[in-house]
């Protein structure tokens, strides 16, 4: 039967409380929200805004539109690619803590260290994170790969970046619109868009303080251009009727920030290229949409962003490389982190599932990581791991699924260990047994009615996870607290 939780925000949790709370996991060391949100009013469809001191722009709400099932999904995708840096016009580098935020020293070659060499091919090839890779193998102290930023400020030798700024929330397309000519009420989105597609060089998208709602009346142009969407900003979908995406990508290093998307007909966000690499989608609230935010490409990144109420799956990844960083998928009819066939090397680090169908599926895929994670309340599984092989799985807590915790034989992990599971009705796994390191128990969360999965005093899965050489502390010395991790995705004090 399935469960509240899975439809997540009963009209009397719906508060500003959740997302606030919820969003704490979203928090977790690896973007500029992490500096403190504020508050947010959930009040059903539409909601409404809350600001963030990270500067962030949320609008919150969506009531539950049912209870209708679906089944575990597929697939996985490869995360290789290290934490991201913010720019590449020197505070690449600097971004350390985005690159000590764990496995983004994994595999160095990162994000947006990257992608702050856009300003300048010799920062893109230069990469930052590839200088971060260095101390790769110490997890968080590849991040100290500020140095490696340093690469970045090679990127300060090439084109400018040239910013345009939204100044008008109406929808409107004026033919031949510039920022200094842009005709009607002011320069648009899709002005904005249009001329970035048709203008060479680095560009960098933002919105005047005034313009806070954009009400689309139909799917904005795809982005074919290197380009940063820099909000607060809230796109707001109703009138779209197209099911296309609203906002969709089809060029490479591509950095979508601070951006609310809800009530599209199609997916809020598409990263649509098999052959693009580096896009990324941080610090964002994606809600009330009919299709799943979907990444094709290599070494995406989705951080600190919460997504809720998708009539699909809640987020789909294809692309190979895929890191996914404190991250918060809750209440989707479908799976919640759909992981399908051929996206090999995923890497999932302290996200957090609520609901849904499987908290995450797995397909046809090799090598996915999934690292101090909380998955609660799944309708089938907690992770099904489908036919995916060398699954790396520690750390992490598996409760209250309806089906099991985990759901896939001994043979399709390479690691499966220093995990918590409780309360899961078919038990805590389909075939095999738990290891010694395991604990099965009560996590004792501080306010899980509440959405708070941060851990009490006296929880279980204080100490008693693997270091797996990720830092969990974030400005604290040391990776951790305490003799060992805690399990899950929160690190007590």
């Amino acid at each position: 039967m399935p469960r509240t939780l899975r439809r997540l925000l009963p009209v009397a949790a719906a508060s500003a409380t959740f997302a606030a709370l919820a969003l704490n996991a979203c928090r977790f060391g690896y973007g500029s929200v992490g500096s403190g949100a504020g508050a947010a009013s959930l009040a059903g469809d539409g909601g409404e805004v809350f600001a963030s001191d990270g500067g962030s722009g949320f609008a919150s709400g969506g009531s539950d539109t049912g209870g209708a099932q679906s089944g575990g999904m597929a697939g996985e995708e490869e995360a290789a690619g290290a934490a991201p840096d913010s720019g590449g016009t020197g505070s690449a580098g600097t971004s350390g803590s985005a690159g000590k935020g764990g496995s983004a020293g994994r595999s160095g070659a990162g994000g947006r260290g990257g992608a702050g060499g856009t300003s300048g091919s010799a920062g893109k090839a230069g990469n930052g994170g590839n200088a971060g890779s260095g101390n790769a193998s110490n997890g968080g102290n590849a991040g100290s790969g500020g140095n490696a930023g340093s690469g970045g400020n090679a990127g300060n030798g090439g084109v400018d970046l040239v910013n345009l700024v939204v100044t008008t929330a109406a929808d409107e397309s004026d033919s031949g619109a510039t920022p200094t000519s842009p005709g009607k009420t002011g320069f648009s989105l899709r002005e904005a868009l249009t001329f970035a597609n048709n203008t060479a060089g680095y560009q960098s998208i933002t919105f005047d303080a005034a313009v806070t709602t954009i009400g689309l009346v139909a799917s904005l142009p795809t982005v074919q251009q290197t380009l940063d969407i820099k909000g607060p900003v809230i796109l707001d979908g109703t009138a779209n009727a197209a099911t296309s995406a609203c906002l969709s990508v089809a060029s490479s290093d591509v950095q979508l920030d601070s951006l609310e998307i809800h009530h599209c007909n199609g997916e809020p966000v598409l990263f649509s290229s098999s052959t693009s690499s580096g896009n990324q989608l941080l610090n964002s609230y994606l809600h009330d949409n009919k299709k799943a935010a979907v990444v094709y490409g290599d070494g995406a990144l989705i951080s600190n962003t919460l997504i809720t109420f998708s009539a699909a799956n809640g987020l789909d990844l294809y692309g190979k490389n895929t890191q996914l960083l404190g991250n918060d998928v809750a209440a989707s009819i479908g799976t919640n982190y759909s992981i399908h066939d051929g996206a090999n090397g995923s890497y999932l680090l302290a996200n957090v599932s609520i609901g849904g169908g499987d908290g995450i599926g797995l397909g046809a895929v090799s090598g996915a990581t999934i690292w101090h994670c909380t998955i609660v309340d799944s309708v089938y599984a907690g992770l099904n791991v489908g036919t995916a092989t060398l699954v790396d799985a520690r750390n992490n807590i598996f409760m209250g699924a309806d089906s099991y915790g985990v759901r896939g034989p001994d043979s399709a992990f390479s690691k499966l260990d220093h995990n918590l599971y409780f309360n899961n009705t078919s038990g805590n796994r389909s075939a095999g047994s738990l290891d010694a390191t395991s604990v099965v128990g009560d996590p004792l969360f501080n306010d899980a009615a509440n959405f708070d999965y941060s851990l009490k005093v006296s929880s279980p899965a204080i100490n008693k996870g693997f270091n797996l050489g990720v830092d969990r502390n974030q400005s604290a010395a040391g990776l951790y607290n305490g003799s060992a991790p805690d399990i899950g995705w929160s690190e007590a004090p």
